[in-house]
């Protein structure tokens, strides 16, 4: 096996350095969605919606389960639960996250026609839902599937539901659909939702 000088290790410790100050975290913001796993259920992915934020902790409602989280957050993407009303992961448990945001560039993805990228579905409840395009077809409609359930959702071009597997909303529900933005880095060893 090849040794590595210490002017080597140094040189890419640096560059390490340099690259994750260019990719810090962004401050978290009430509206924008989160994506994880609790350290003790990594096969599952959670989405949760931040409904506030005070300094280094922040409260969440996770779409899966309408449950309410405390957590405090570091640089790094990782939560510890502070508190919850009706959650099962206790007090101390790590939850590893990414930041997802409405993308500056708003509806490019559905404008574009591209395939397999994120987007946030916003319901007349007001809930918000991270999802994935996988088609378009002629008319402009598309299919996306969410990430926290896995349910299938075909839209027309306007972002009415034409028909659903496995969701809540019925046909002829209209969403508004805006394309996602991933901010910041991805927490090592968290696995990201694939499209």
């Amino acid at each position: 096996m090849k040794k590595i000088s210490v002017a080597a290790k140094s040189a890419t410790l640096l560059i390490l350095v340099i690259l994750s100050s260019f990719f810090a975290k962004a401050a978290l913001k009430p509206g924008m969605l989160i994506a994880g796993q609790f350290d003790n259920n990594t096969k599952t992915i959670f989405v949760a919606a931040v409904t506030s934020v005070n300094g280094k902790q922040f409260t969440c409602r996770f779409v899966q389960s309408n449950v309410e989280y405390v957590f405090t957050s570091n640089e790094e993407g990782e939560g510890t639960v502070v508190s919850s009303k009706g959650g099962k992961y206790a007090k101390g448990t790590k939850f590893l996250f990414v930041e997802y945001q409405i993308s500056d560039d708003t509806y490019g993805c559905l404008i574009s026609r591209k395939e397999n990228t994120e987007v946030i579905a916003r319901f007349p409840d007001n809930k918000s839902y991270l999802g994935t395009i996988y088609s378009f077809n002629e008319e402009g409609g598309f299919t996306v599937m969410f990430t926290h359930s896995l349910s299938v959702y075909d839209f027309d071009k306007n972002g009415v539901v034409v028909s659903q597997k496995g969701g809540a909303y019925p046909k002829g529900t209209p969403a508004k659909i805006f394309c996602a933005e991933l901010v910041g880095p991805v927490p090592v060893g968290m696995t990201l939702p694939k499209p």
